[in-house]
């Protein structure tokens, strides 16, 4: 069984600190709302699942229960 997490930064949410954002007076963080390309979402989970065909199994899921709610 294989858990990929390629797709879990699309939203590029975790590319810079928070201290930097808050810096540069841009408050945004990993948490904040933003729009997420649907076409690169299916392109990785593409990419597993055919990769894997006949090989193996992958676990194809869009959140943790652990992020807050």
């Amino acid at each position: 069984m294989i858990f990929t997490f390629e797709h879990m930064d699309i939203d590029g949410g975790r590319q810079e600190t928070f201290a930097s954002l808050v810096h540069r007076g841009n408050c945004e963080n990993e948490w904040t709302p933003k729009l997420l390309d649907l076409r690169e979402l299916k392109h990785h989970f593409t990419i597993w699942q055919k990769g894997l065909f006949g090989k193996g199994w992958n676990s194809l899921y869009w959140n943790n229960h652990d992020q807050p709610r």
